[in-house]
């Protein structure tokens, strides 16, 4: 009669092995997160918002909700400054394949001014957000 206690060579490699990998991977996930937040933390990736083009507007914009920095709703008055017609107005050019650079802290107080013509302060208001939003992480 053979009693097995479940103890063989095998399962204790297997274990420690699997303890070592999560360890590992442990140190590398932790390594990654505080070199993310070394990056955020000594200016080395400050947007330049006077000269970016859509896309680029866009990846922060997406960048700042996948690190928590901003929420979807705080994303949404941005979402206007990534949209561009073509001369006749009908069609939209591709953020993707557009080159042209922009000012959007211009661009965004531009767009204040425009709304507060049209007594669309409700719009000001969220435009306004996203200025103060851009030159705070600008100058942060």
């Amino acid at each position: 009669m053979k009693v097995d206690s479940g103890s063989d060579w095998m399962s204790i490699n297997r274990a420690a092995a699997n303890r070592a990998y999560d360890a590992g991977a442990s140190a590398a996930f932790a390594a990654a997160m505080a070199e993310t937040g070394r990056s955020s933390e000594d200016g080395a990736d400050r947007p330049d918002f006077t000269s970016m083009t859509r896309q680029e507007l866009r990846d922060w914009v997406n960048d700042e909700i996948r690190s928590g920095r901003m929420t979807v709703e705080e994303s949404a008055p941005f979402l206007p400054l990534t949209f561009r017609l073509d001369e006749t107005g009908t069609y939209e050019i591709p953020a993707e394949t557009d080159a042209q650079r922009f000012d959007f802290l211009a661009k965004t107080r531009s767009n204040i001014d425009a709304a507060l013509s049209m007594n669309d302060n409700h719009f000001a208001e969220r435009l306004r957000f996203v200025l103060d939003y851009m030159q705070s992480r600008q100058s942060a």
